[in-house]
């Protein structure tokens, strides 16, 4: 069965092989090795356009890549389709091992390049986020917590010394500029 995303303007093809996704997670579940060679053909293109985003080389992603099917392996059978789509579980596991990874770099390397990981200033905008550019600072410090360095809203709020009611607006005002930018 093939599974068309839609992201940005690109429609992503997801080939499960004429499986559907439940038999592929039955058979995940069912501890089936060649299931796991068909989930990582299906979604691991997908996973590393993800994971590419938050690390800083392509090195780090595919190891944070193949931690994340190890981790699907081990976790597979907590997986519950009545509550998440297949996708959506696996990119959440891919984002958190990402930022997992990033902020364990950062401990260990701290005369890192922080405009490999932040938001640049506004005088030398970051040209990974070209949809970012029109948005003032504060929005900008926001988003950077928020999606990049991968705090909570309760401690980007008190980071940036905000209520956790204003940072979400902030979000709001954000996300409707970006939005607005991308219907133009």
């Amino acid at each position: 069965m093939r599974m068309f995303f839609l992201r940005g303007a690109v429609m992503l093809e997801i080939d499960l092989k004429g499986k559907t996704e439940e038999d592929l997670v039955r058979a995940l579940q069912a501890g089936q090795r060649e299931a796991l060679s068909l989930l990582y053909d299906a979604y691991s293109p997908v996973l590393l356009g993800l994971v590419a985003r938050i690390l800083p080389t392509q090195e780090a992603a595919e190891e944070v890549l193949l931690a994340c099917f190890v981790h699907v392996w081990g976790k597979i059978r907590d997986f519950n389709p009545a509550t998440h789509r297949l996708l959506t579980w696996l990119l959440g596991i891919a984002r958190q091992l990402a930022l997992a990874k990033k902020n364990s770099t950062r401990a260990f390397a701290p005369g890192q390049d922080q405009k490999m990981t932040t938001f640049a200033s506004d005088n030398q905008p970051d040209t990974r986020f070209p949809s970012f550019h029109g948005l003032a600072s504060p929005e900008k410090a926001v988003l950077d917590l928020v999606y990049l360095q991968g705090y909570t809203c309760p401690l980007a709020a008190e980071e940036l010394g905000l209520t956790e009611e204003a940072l979400k607006v902030k979000l709001r005002i954000a996300f409707t500029q970006i939005r607005a930018e991308k219907t133009a």
